[in-house]
């Protein structure tokens, strides 16, 4: 599995005659890790080995937070690692296991004094990224104990959904337990995106696809915010 930032640096074999170009794609997931994926930059090298695109920003802490490999992080910790370290994206290890859905570690980092409101680049916080991976609606609880904010936003430099809180994320891939969760801490149903979307807007029109939780989320929504 790959570690939270890691970059693969992909080489599409050329046609006779060709030269190999590099490709870009969009960040996403496997295995609980956040992955980054370049295609189409002809700025990059060519380069054969993963470790190379690394992001030398990103701790080892945060990667042992986001591959729910306890035994690392639990030496990592011991030996002083900073519970608050970012990669360049302002990836910290509590954002990384929230996403994860390691409540263990997300406890440890909170005891710890991980920052809960930290935001990175793109102003999504550790609610968001819980909010985000379906899976993980058992650290919510953790975070807000903590004070976690439920209305922050992410910021307009988000490629989906900018301007949403952690309802909206929820709410938008059919997160049922987390849009509970977050709608009993307090959240606005009412809080629009950049494009001026609610929660009850993504949950009825999904823009990543109609999901299970989905039509009990539009009737919880109804409730709070009938218009």
């Amino acid at each position: 599995t790959l570690s939270v930032g890691l970059f693969q640096s992909l080489l599409e074999l050329p046609s006779a005659g060709q030269e190999p170009r590099r490709r870009r794609r969009a960040a996403w997931t496997t295995g609980g890790s956040i992955v980054v994926l370049l295609f189409d930059d002809p700025c990059l090298p060519i380069k054969s080995q993963l470790g190379d695109l690394e992001d030398p920003d990103i701790s080892p802490l945060l990667k042992a937070a986001s591959s729910h490999n306890h035994s690392r992080f639990n030496a990592l910790l011991q030996d002083g690692s900073d519970v608050n370290a970012h990669d360049q994206k302002g990836l910290t290890p509590l954002m990384a296991a929230s996403f994860a859905g390691d409540v263990e570690i997300v406890k440890i980092l909170l005891k710890h004094g991980a920052r809960v409101n930290e935001q990175d680049t793109d102003g999504k916080t550790a609610l968001y990224y819980a909010s985000e991976n379906g899976r993980a609606a058992d650290v919510i609880p953790e975070l807000l104990k903590a004070e976690a904010d439920v209305r922050l936003k992410s910021g307009p430099t988000a490629k989906y959904l900018p301007g949403a809180t952690p309802l909206i994320i929820a709410a938008s891939v059919g997160s049922e337990r987390a849009v509970e969760f977050l709608l009993n801490a307090g959240s606005d149903p009412n809080s629009l995106t950049v494009d001026g979307m609610t929660a009850l807007d993504v949950a009825r029109k999904p823009p990543l696809g109609r999901r299970p939780g989905h039509a009990k989320i539009v009737e919880m929504l109804e409730r709070r915010s009938p218009n």
